[in-house]
């Protein structure tokens, strides 16, 4: 039996009606290979043997104009509609309608308009000459123009007609109030008093809003005028804080060119006073050495001491003789006057000896002079006796002066004694005097020793002042080269702020190039999607296609044209986050997206490429990460890039290929031709690139600016250490200057002391 189905889609009842000019199919149902039929504006009927598509085709009508049963449709129902047949699984499925506009029916500023409407496993959109719609604005626009899902005989399908024949009169009168629209009247009616009432709620809420915003603003304002006020008196206090470091800085110099000044005069009298200690020292050997003079000088005195002894033994030696001779003076005048001739001599001789020991102890210098009056009172002494001697022998030459020998040996013995006594005090003095100098000496050898070690003393503590005098110069020069290398730093740091300041801004340019280039609904979608997987931490976000790979800059136009909207398709890892995010854009309002679970995609094999120069694969001048390459190859698998429209149309035709040319122009497989001015200045692809290359610069920028901050932390360190070891150094300075100083007066008044010391001995 044939069945035969008519389909009552009004062509047009007059020359200007709206009427369906083509319907076309692809993966719908039965029609597995896209499906174009046309319509006129007369009556059409479509015929057909059992099983060849005919309900398939009036239900494709009825499932484009949202007929009831069709408007919202569940997993299960759209997987029911997708083609099931033998070969390949179908993923996704459309049926669009053409209709002829001229009479403007449509609120379309155009006389062609094509509705189509795609499903798929998890989608189930619409599009209006390729631009997406929701469901509510698809039927708001077919309401506008009659067709409304509330009138049950904009489709009289099989069967309607006659339970139309056998209504009742109120279920006709029905009918035609839902014909009529009465009941869509009413409805928006409802919604309108809905929607006034939400909006009047709304305005007061905004109005609320406002009112706190205003409040705000004036707080903000007020922020603002203290934030400037502040900004103005954190300038001036930079500005006071720079000019008091730099005068600090000037004092600071100027005190340090004042101590380099007292250490230039300290060290020239330092150097003063190591010449006044080597004169000192070179005195002290002159002094050393007449005393070692004087000390010979005193040794000769000594020996003239004894020498003198020896000469008063002699002399009572003589004395005896005399005694003898005295005693035979009587018998032999003669001999007695020869003997005193000879005396004579040897008095002479006596004397000539005293006057060259006077001699001797005249050439002793002052500080002897005690020494030498003692020797002079010896020598003195020795003329006394001499004197004596004299005496005697004048008395022996007048024998007759005492009465008798008794009288006379005892008057000799008497002189003799005497002379013994002072013979024994001169030599206790003369031990005196040597222990006086042997004391002396001890002292003046202990003065030296001082004197030496203070020498030692000096000379080390002058080499340990040239010590800390370099190292002072050492830490300084390394201070300088620190706070040189941390200005450097610091300089450097205010480079990097101001690049990254301007990445920061170049950002904001490209993102902004990006946002106009898609539209705002759907940039507002891609926004709260990151968003939302941000604040549910969802990790299987990959994106959007245009982020997950790049090109060459001159195929940007035809990557564009190629990919179209899909550039802003949404990579996820699987179709649970995919769920949960379109559950989240729905809780939150935040617009629609379309997502690309990676774990759905089948890697589908690559077409036949042409073997020619004239044409290249687009995939194949694509760069990005293999994960991604289903996602990638599922809208450029069929791309062909081509040097011209002419190579472009051959290609298209004998390999069934989009074809695309780097001006933008395309030759579809199909065999529609699209081209014309594109304005590259809006490229999303270089906007992309712009924000890969600027991030990374920021990123590379963040990274050096951190590592700057670490060495400039070193540096403050580095300054910090450099200046408490200068100045430790300086205090070890100027305490190993004034110990210098002292060492070097202390070495004065030991060579003082040694040369008073030795003086005083004299």
């Amino acid at each position: 039996r044939r069945e035969r189905e008519f389909l009552a889609a009004r062509a047009r009842p007059a020359e200007s009606g709206m009427f369906i000019k083509q319907v076309i199919l692809e993966g719908f149902k039965v029609y597995k290979e896209r499906v174009e039929i046309d319509f006129t504006n007369k009556h059409n009927c479509v015929v057909g043997a059992n099983g060849a598509g005919k309900s398939n085709f009036f239900l494709a009508i009825q499932f484009v104009l949202g007929d009831v049963g069709l408007h919202n449709l569940r997993a299960e129902e759209r997987k029911a509609l997708l083609h099931e047949g033998a070969g390949s699984h179908v993923l996704s499925a459309y049926v669009e309608l053409v209709f002829d506009n001229s009479d403007g029916r449509l609120p379309v500023d155009r006389a062609e308009v094509r509705l189509r409407r795609t499903i798929g496993l998890k989608k189930d959109e619409y599009f209006l000459d390729r631009k997406h719609l929701t469901k509510t604005e698809v039927m708001s626009l077919l309401e506008s123009a009659g067709l409304s899902r509330a009138n049950p005989y904009t489709i009289v399908q099989q069967g309607k007609v006659a339970r139309l024949a056998v209504m009742s009169e109120a279920q006709r009168l029905d009918s035609l109030l839902e014909i009529a629209g009465t009941r869509v009247y009413d409805e928006k009616r409802f919604e309108s008093q809905r929607i006034l009432r939400e909006t009047d709620a709304r305005r007061a809420k905004i109005e609320e809003t406002l009112g706190y915003i205003n409040d705000r603003m004036a707080e903000l304002e007020a922020e603002r005028t203290e934030l400037a006020e502040f900004q103005a008196l954190d300038r001036k206090r930079r500005v006071c804080e720079h000019a008091y470091h730099e005068r600090e800085l000037a004092r600071a110099r100027a005190e340090l060119e004042a101590l380099d000044a007292r250490r230039t005069q300290s060290s020239q009298r330092c150097d003063a006073k190591l010449k006044d200690e080597k004169a000192a020292v070179a005195q002290a050997l002159k002094y050393e050495a007449r005393l070692r003079a004087a000390a010979s000088e005193g040794e000769s005195a000594r020996a003239a001491s004894t020498a003198s002894r020896s000469e008063a033994e002699r002399c009572m030696g003589s004395v005896a003789r005399l005694e003898l001779t005295l005693e035979q003076a009587a018998a032999d005048a003669r001999e007695a006057s020869s003997e005193r001739k000879s005396k004579e001599a040897e008095l002479g001789e006596l004397e000539a000896a005293a006057a060259d020991a006077r001699t001797e102890l005249a050439a002793l210098k002052p500080r002897f002079d005690k020494a030498q009056k003692q020797e002079a009172e010896t020598g003195r002494e020795c003329e006394g006796v001499a004197a004596e001697l004299a005496e005697l022998y004048s008395r022996e030459a007048h024998g007759t002066r005492f009465k008798d020998k008794v009288e006379r040996d005892k008057h000799l013995k008497k002189e003799a004694e005497t002379l013994r006594k002072q013979i024994k005090a001169r030599e206790a003095e003369l031990d005196s005097l040597r222990n006086k100098l042997t004391n002396e000496a001890q002292i003046a050898e202990r003065r030296g020793k001082e004197a030496e070690t203070v020498r030692r003393s000096l000379a080390e503590a002058r080499g340990e002042a040239d010590a800390r005098k370099v190292s002072a110069s050492a830490l300084r020069k390394q201070r300088d080269e620190a706070i040189e290398a941390r200005k450097s730093l610091w300089r450097r740091e205010e480079e990097l702020r101001k690049d990254a300041e301007g990445s920061a801004d170049e950002l904001t340019a490209a993102s902004g190039l990006l946002t106009a280039a898609a539209s705002r609904a759907q940039w507002h979608a891609i926004k709260a999607v990151r968003r939302l997987a941000a604040q549910h931490q969802l990790n299987g976000l990959h994106g959007t296609l245009l982020e997950l790979f790049a090109c060459d800059a001159k195929f940007f136009t035809a990557v564009e044209v190629s990919a179209s909207n899909q550039l802003f398709n949404i990579v996820v890892d699987d179709d649970a986050t995919a769920a949960k995010l379109v559950d989240l854009l729905r809780a939150e309002g935040g617009g629609r997206a379309t997502f690309v679970p990676l774990s759905q995609l089948r890697s589908q094999a690559l077409p036949a490429y042409p073997d020619s120069q004239d044409a290249i694969s687009l995939l194949s001048r694509l760069r990005f990460d293999p994960r991604f390459e289903p996602a990638v190859r599922q809208v450029f698998r069929k791309a062909l890039v081509c040097r011209n429209m002419t190579v472009a149309s051959r290609y298209a035709k004998s390999h069934e290929l989009d074809c695309v040319t780097l001006d933008g122009d395309t030759v579809s497989r199909r065999g529609a031709l699209t081209g014309g001015f594109h304005d590259a200045t809006r490229s999303r692809m270089a906007a992309q690139a712009k924000i890969g290359e600027t991030e990374a610069r920021a990123a590379s920028l963040r990274d050096e600016q951190a590592a700057l901050g670490v060495q400039a932390l070193a540096a403050d360190q580095a300054v910090s250490k450099l200046l408490g070891e200068l100045q430790r150094e300086e205090a070890l300075l100027t305490r190993a200057t004034h110990a210098s100083e002292q060492l070097a007066i202390d070495a004065v008044s030991a060579a003082q002391r040694a040369g008073g010391g030795r003086g005083g001995g004299g």
